[in-house]
């Protein structure tokens, strides 16, 4: 019986943290490390501030949490000057302001997006190394408030996170139906932003405006403003706005339009035709300002689905190869962009088929 008695005593002290947590509200992304203690901070009477000079990025933060807190609580939520909260949140960045995943990112503790968050009965502090950091942490935050109006509390915890991927993405595919309205596409970035996503791939048929290109797709394409604006939008919730392009197939807009129908690969076909002597002058001019409109590092140029290659490479003659043509595209879009620092991305289908 005493053998019994032990095993017993060992599972109720082994399932007392999940248990805990099952009594609190779900945090998703689930956080790498997350200690509950015991108590609560009530949200009235709170308020924010820095523990160093808040840049832009912090301070949006800050008003983000605010608005959210406030909201929950039926009471205002101040964001102070200086870094004296007696009762309330602290938001310390420790490092730069590295807003937006770049290439060679990691994913760990000691990432640049990585942030603990530690509540207490008299307050709370943030700490993170970046203001992407920063801005995690007040997603995760949100999500802890538990009750509503003057019964509205946060649970005493503890809570360490980093996340598992570096980069987190997303491509809404916008060439079937309308093009959805700027609106929505903040929309779409406003519910990334609440489970972290870094990156949102803006997909791309010919629907960005484009100087010189009058006839292009007039009725169904972004404006370059609007484009601009939909990217501070992304960056202030710490989202990458990736042109996500095609460069070679998928260009039934452009060559539907009688200036442009020579230079696909056959008769009203739907892919760039690489032996054609002025695809390249379009598709320069093309990049240069693709690459001025998204301050992103990366791009993606598509070159996906390009089914019309082997027909194209028959009507060329025996010498023609499939794989050559689309390597000549390939090689020359990416020395495009490369040009002008851009790390290059591509859909894999066309190169499996032709390894």
């Amino acid at each position: 019986m005493s053998g019994e008695k032990t095993f017993i005593t060992l599972a109720i002290v082994f399932m007392t943290p999940g248990l805990i947590a099952a009594q609190h509200r779900p945090l998703l992304p689930r956080p790498q490390e997350v200690h509950y203690g015991t108590g609560q901070l009530r949200l009235q009477g709170l308020e924010i501030c820095f523990a160093s000079e808040p840049a832009p990025e912090d301070l949006f933060a800050a008003s983000e949490i605010s608005s959210q807190l406030s909201a929950r609580g039926e009471v205002s939520i101040p964001i102070k000057e200086g870094n004296s909260c007696p009762r309330g949140i602290l938001l310390e960045r420790a490092g730069g302001i590295d807003p937006l995943p770049v290439p060679g990112e990691h994913a760990g503790p000691d990432s640049r997006e990585a942030y603990s968050l530690k509540v207490t009965s008299n307050g709370v502090t943030v700490s993170a190394r970046s203001s992407a950091g920063l801005y995690y942490a007040i997603q995760t935050l949100g999500q802890l408030v538990e009750g509503s109006g003057a019964h509205a509390v946060l649970p005493v915890v503890e809570i360490k996170d980093w996340p598992a991927l570096a980069y987190r993405g997303v491509m809404v595919d916008m060439s079937h139906g309308a093009l959805p309205t700027e609106k929505e596409v903040e929309r779409q970035l406003d519910f990334m932003a609440r489970w972290k996503a870094n990156q949102y791939y803006f997909y791309s048929e010919d629907s960005i405006e484009l100087r010189g290109y009058s006839l292009l797709n007039p009725g169904g394409r972004f404006s370059q403003d609007e484009l601009r604006r939909v990217i501070a939008y992304g960056r202030a919730r710490h989202i990458d706005i990736v042109p996500c392009l095609e460069l070679y197939g998928h260009q039934h807009d452009l060559f539907r339009v009688e200036k442009y129908a020579a230079l696909a690969d056959m008769p009203h076909g739907t892919e760039f035709d690489p032996r054609n002597t002025d695809v390249n002058p379009l598709l320069t001019d093309w990049v240069t300002q693709l690459a001025g409109l998204f301050p992103s590092p990366f791009v993606h140029i598509g070159f996906d689905e390009a089914f019309q290659i082997e027909q194209a490479a028959r009507q060329g003659g025996t010498a023609a190869q499939p794989a050559q043509l689309f390597v000549r595209q390939l090689k020359t879009v990416d020395e495009l962009f490369r040009k002008y620092g851009k790390t290059v991305m591509a859909w894999g289908d066309i190169m499996v088929k032709y390894p």
